[in-house]
Order: C-alpha cells, then structure tokens, then sequence
C-alpha cells in the first residue's frame, strides 16, 4: 500500500507531510518504504521538498532527508535547492544537517548567512521553550542544538540569557525534554563563551 500513487502521483509518504499525519504515523509509511523519497508528486515536488514546505517536525525532516543520501541535494520543482529552501523556511535542524555535506567552499559561503538568521530567530527559538507543549518545546530545543553544534550563535545564546530559559527544563529527568535539554546545555558548554554565561 505504501508504493501506491493517487492521481496527482503522491504516495502515502507525500498525503503524509501533506496532511501533517503523526510523527509517528509518517515515520512508519517512510520506514515501509523510504524509495517513496524519490518520487515527485504532480507538482514536481519529492518528499524532502514538501517536509519544508509544510514544516514538517524535524524529526520527519531528518529522516527524509537521511533515507535517500543522493536526493540532497536536487533542485525543486522550481529550481531552488534544498539549502536555499531551507534557508529561506529557517529549517535550522534540516540546515544543520544539509551544511555537514557541503563542500568546504559551500560552507564557507554559508556561514555568514545561517550566522544572521540564527541571530534573528534565536528569540523565536527561546519563547518556544516557555511553550505548554511538549512537542514545541522538544523542537525547538532541537532547533538550538542545531544552532550551537555549528557554533555560529554561542555569543548571541549567552547575551540572550540561554541558560536562563533551558535550567527550569532540566527540572523534570526522565521526559524527552529533560533529555535534549541536557544535551543542549553539554554543547553549550564546549564554547567559553556560554559557559561564562552560567557563572
């Protein structure tokens, strides 16, 4: 069922990121049959397109981008490639991700930029963490990770006070926001600038 195309060519996989399905749910038809990544829809669009355009988690972004390693990098139906859709949707862990298969000349060029957008979005970034949703808070906790890990935002998280929205989330151990909480803080750590930022 999961090879299956409707008449506008999508497969389960696309109706999935489409109607934004569970996580869950959207992981299972990608784990039955993830070649369902190379396939474009009418639109022309595969999977790892639409996962931005309609902002999938970044759980489901990670997998579609990682069941395919040769779709990383091919243009969308109109032309633009994964890092500049990415860039343009701020899909900081897909950005993340994308960045470590560019080549080095690529990486150099990018870096100004995720440097800027990182600055502008940290705030959005941080009032998502005093979120009553597990699941917003867990993304964008992830979405800071992203951040710190390329190590292009450590100033701006310790003169935005990071430590202060991240320390009541390590509050509660044995809930998934406890767990990428802590790991956030380890990275954060790794940088003196951070660190200075929790004396």
């Amino acid at each position: 069922a999961c090879r299956l195309k409707n008449k506008d060519a999508e497969m389960p996989l696309h109706l999935a990121i489409l109607h934004k399905a569970p996580t869950l749910s959207t992981l299972k038809i990608l784990g039955e049959f993830p070649g369902a990544c190379k396939q474009t829809d009418s639109r022309g669009d595969k999977p790892l397109h639409m996962v931005m355009t309609y902002d999938a988690p970044a759980e489901v972004q990670l997998a579609v981008l990682n069941a395919e390693p040769e779709e990383r990098m091919l243009p969308d139906s109109e032309g633009r490639s994964p890092v500049s859709v990415a860039l343009a949707g701020k899909h900081v862990v897909l950005l993340h991700e994308l960045f470590n298969f560019l080549p080095k000349s690529e990486q150099d060029g990018l870096t100004q930029k995720l440097t800027r957008m990182f600055s502008e979005t940290i705030d959005d970034v941080f009032g998502l963490l005093v979120n009553e949703s597990e699941h917003d808070t867990v993304e964008a906790i992830k979405k800071l990770l992203a951040m710190l890990d390329l190590n292009l935002v450590n100033a701006t998280f310790a003169e935005h006070g990071g430590f202060g929205y991240l320390m009541p989330l390590l509050c509660h151990p044995d809930t998934a926001v406890y767990t990428v909480a802590a790991e956030v803080v380890a990275v954060a750590c790794r940088d003196d600038t951070c660190a200075v930022a929790m004396i």
